[in-house]
């Protein structure tokens, strides 16, 4: 459709692979792409959907990627929007149960 234009982001999955730190803060102004930059990462790590999730990234940037196809669907992905919270204290127990059960 020539109203659209879709610009493929998924080369910022082959940035991670290649970073070698092991805590990435990701900041961005409001509104600027961080929710669907997070989403592209879950579907592409989690290993619940993996078979699923991989035709979600056929025909994309990351799919040339050998390296970074062979990691596709092998993590297990802790995944919560603030919109679940509930906020403060509520929210820190619910991603520490998240992260138990996927560590255990």
């Amino acid at each position: 459709n020539p109203d659209f234009l879709y610009v493929d982001k998924s080369e910022l999955i082959s940035e991670f692979l290649e970073d070698q730190c092991k805590i990435l803060l990701i900041t961005r102004p409001r509104r600027f792409g961080k929710t669907l930059n997070l989403s592209t990462l879950r579907y592409f790590f989690d290993k619940d959907y993996a078979h699923e999730n991989r035709k979600l990234f056929e025909g994309l940037k990351v799919s040339q990627n050998q390296k970074a196809m062979a990691e596709q669907g092998t993590r297990p992905v802790i995944y919560h929007g603030h919109e679940q919270s509930g906020g403060g204290l509520h929210c820190l127990k619910k991603l520490c149960q998240a992260f138990w059960v996927h560590s255990a």
